[in-house]
C-alpha cells in the first residue's frame, strides 16, 4: 500500500501511518513519552525529526516531522547559511515560547550506523 518514501508530519495520534510504522520502528513514541535512543523525553514539548528506512516499503525511506532546519535569520541572510542541519535524527523541542513558533530548538541530534541502529555512543 505504502509504495513510495513517506515525509509524515504530527505524531501517532494524528497520523495513523506514523502509528503503524512505529511498530517496526527502533524508537518509542507514545501520548506521553518519546524514546529516542534510549533516552526518554516527555512528548509536551518534544517531537522526532528524522529519515529511516521504511518498514512499509522495501528499499524506501520514511521522515517524521522535517523540513527546513535553518531558521529565519539563516534565511534571511545568504544562501551560504541554507544548509542540513540535524543528521538523521533529532529531538526538537517544540515549547520554546519564542515569537516563532516554528522555532524549534534542537535537544538532540545525531547519525545511525550503517545499519541504521542508534550509534554505540560511549560516554
Amino acid at each position: 500500500m505504502f509504495y513510495n518514501n513517506l515525509i509524515l508530519f504530527g505524531d501517532p495520534a494524528s497520523n495513523s501511518i506514523i502509528a503503524k510504522a512505529l511498530e517496526k520502528l527502533p524508537l518509542k513514541w507514545t501520548a506521553d513519552e518519546l524514546v529516542v535512543d534510549g533516552k526518554t523525553y516527555p512528548t509536551a514539548g518534544h517531537v522526532p525529526a528524522m529519515i529511516l528506512p521504511s518498514p512499509l516499503a522495501k528499499a524506501r525511506y520514511i521522515v517524521f516531522n522535517s523540513g527546513h532546519t535553518f531558521h529565519d535569520a539563516d534565511f534571511k541572510a545568504t544562501n551560504r547559511m541554507l544548509y542540513p542541519r540535524l543528521g538523521d535524527w533529532a529531538v526538537l523541542s517544540v515549547d520554546s515560547g519564542e515569537k516563532d513558533p516554528a522555532d524549534a530548538k534542537v535537544v538532540t541530534a545525531g547519525l545511525f550506523d550503517e545499519d541504521w541502529r542508534w550509534p554505540d555512543l560511549k560516554q
